[in-house]
């Protein structure tokens, strides 16, 4: 029996000083069988219903307004709670997927110096400087053997703001091998060894 993963936009909201910010994470499409690129929006308003009509691309005047600011009137300290919540939400992804966040703000230039700073302390994310782009993939990686030798159960990490490097690549999720899989590693692993020992 198999199953597709439904994935669905998810929204979280939160205040700076008496400022919305809102972030959007919508799947996109799927890139790899079964793996789906998303992409964050993140905005800031005194209005929810600006908010709403700048992520989908309304044409009135709420809506283009906020296109020109980055920060509202809280600057940085928007930015930093905005991607705190960015590595809190990422956990919502399918193993594989990946997300992007661009910069498309009137001041691109500046929103990408902006997290460029913050994510020099997060050197999991990928840096499209080309495209002011930042992207995010959740272990294990679509091409990732693993997926082939047993199932993968998703799980949050326990500290869900570090970042995914080195040991940490295999905190986010369980693996169950199929049956005989193992059995069939250790043979090939002994065969190995016998045939690299010298011979007596």
């Amino acid at each position: 029996m198999t199953y597709r993963v439904c994935r669905k936009r998810s929204t979280t909201t939160f205040k700076v000083n008496d400022q919305y910010c809102k972030l959007f994470l919508t799947p996109l499409r799927e890139y790899e069988p079964n793996h789906w690129v998303w992409k964050f929006g993140f905005a800031v308003s005194k209005s929810k219903r600006q908010l709403n009509d700048w992520y989908h691309q309304k044409g009135n005047r709420r809506s283009k307004l906020l296109h020109s600011q980055i920060t509202g009137k809280s600057g940085m300290k928007t930015i930093i709670q905005g991607f705190h919540h960015v590595l809190l939400m990422r956990w919502n992804l399918s193993p594989g997927d990946c997300l992007y966040i661009d910069c498309t703000s009137a001041e691109a230039d500046k929103q990408f110096i902006a997290f460029s700073r913050w994510l020099r302390y997060h050197p999991d994310w990928e840096v499209d400087a080309c495209n002011k782009m930042f992207w995010w993939h959740r272990p294990p990686y679509a091409g990732d053997p693993l997926y082939k030798l047993g199932k993968i159960i998703p799980k949050v990490p326990a500290d869900p703001l570090a970042p995914v490097v080195d040991a940490g690549y295999f905190e986010p999720f369980l693996f169950h091998p199929y049956p005989g899989v193992l059995e069939d590693m250790l043979q090939s692993k002994v065969e190995t060894e016998n045939q690299s020992s010298p011979v007596q």
